[in-house]
């Protein structure tokens, strides 16, 4: 279940403040189109605007932004599309006293804080697409980055495999803390990585019954947009920090198979990654 947390805005000054303007400018550009009396596509752009925003803000909410983060942008283009061409016709309405010639009458300073809204949005959504455009780890994207993720949030809640069981038996038994990162992981319904699959075994511990299985291609590389570690309660989780690159096998479900570059291998959660 999607879970508010108002931190993951407040923490962050630049998105805190940019969402405020940016629904700031919406109400003045609103009620600057309501004395208007305008209508047609004004009302179009007015209502997309909107959702735009609460739905960044939303996403920003939940923490699932970096998921829908190319669909904001798409949005955003589409956007200051939008706008620039009413800001065209805003201030055709403010050159002179008489608008007659548009059907609204004289209409100069309710025309004039239409386009004041529009023009600060404009820049809002300016700025966002370089911040929420670049990478995690450039300059101008950090200014997105949603931190104050505490260790509760950070550490979903999920069953046990029963490979991971198993190793901790063994470890338990030689009398030390042996954890197995290439053990075989039964996933279980919440982690649904990479379904059916088995990791590939050393050579010293294959086992002939085991010798077709499949052996796991990771042919993808991802970059983790927040720190993470591992539930030491469950030793097929693997533990990263920001801007770590790992092998994934592919995009499936909730948690993904990867491997990191010392190959140690386990899962990871898949809303931490771009």
């Amino acid at each position: 279940m999607v879970q508010f947390s108002g931190e993951h805005l407040t923490e962050n000054l630049f998105l805190l403040i940019t969402t405020i303007v940016s629904l700031a400018a919406w109400v003045i550009a609103f009620g600057a189109l309501c004395a208007m009396r305008a209508v047609g596509a004004s009302w179009w752009v007015m209502i997309f605007n909107l959702l735009l925003v609460v739905g960044i803000i939303v996403l920003i909410l939940t923490n699932t932004f970096s998921q829908y983060r190319l669909v904001v942008l798409a949005f955003l283009a589409v956007s200051i599309s939008y706008v620039t061409e009413q800001l065209s016709f805003a201030i055709a309405l403010t050159a002179g006293n008489d608008n007659s010639y548009y059907g609204y009458g004289n209409l100069r300073a309710p025309a004039g804080a239409y386009a004041a809204g529009y023009i600060i949005l404009i820049i809002i959504e300016i700025l966002w697409v370089f911040v929420f455009g670049s990478e995690p780890n450039s300059y101008l994207g950090q200014f997105g980055h949603l931190g104050g993720l505490n260790s509760v949030q950070q550490q979903p809640h999920h069953g046990t495999t029963a490979g991971a069981g198993a190793a901790a038996g063994v470890g338990a038994a030689a009398g030390g803390n042996v954890v197995s990162h290439d053990a075989p992981i039964e996933m279980t319904q919440e982690k649904t990585a990479y379904d059916g699959a088995v990791s590939p075994q050393s050579p010293t511990m294959t086992h002939p019954s085991m010798a077709t299985s499949p052996v796991l291609e990771y042919s993808e590389r991802v970059e983790a947009l927040h720190e993470y570690r591992a539930n030491p309660e469950d030793p097929s989780e693997l533990s990263f920090d920001r801007g770590d690159i790992l092998e994934i096998v592919d995009r499936r479900g909730n948690w993904w198979q990867a491997r990191k570059t010392d190959g140690t291998t386990g899962i990871i959660p898949s809303n931490y990654f771009a």
